[in-house]
């Protein structure tokens, strides 16, 4: 892989960075939403779907850190 593709690649991975950053900004507001419920709100309905989409773009997180991976792995 010559030096102008690795230059390329190196951007996508830092654009993954930014987007992970993203998420993880999102994944905090979640948090704070959910904590501040109350707890009969926190084990209900509304609980569980604020923690299903937390867990969701955790999820996404680790996909995205596998693809960082990857990309790093196609330079060597």
């Amino acid at each position: 892989m010559n030096k102008n593709k690795r230059s390329r690649i190196v951007e996508i991975i830092d654009q993954i960075n930014d987007v992970k950053n993203d998420i993880e900004d999102i994944i905090s507001e979640e948090r704070d939403a959910y904590d501040s419920l109350p707890e009969s709100f926190q084990s209900g309905v509304k609980g569980d779907k604020i923690e299903s989409a937390i867990a969701a773009m955790e999820s996404s997180n680790e996909s995205l850190d596998k693809a960082i991976a990857k990309l790093n792995e196609a330079m060597k």
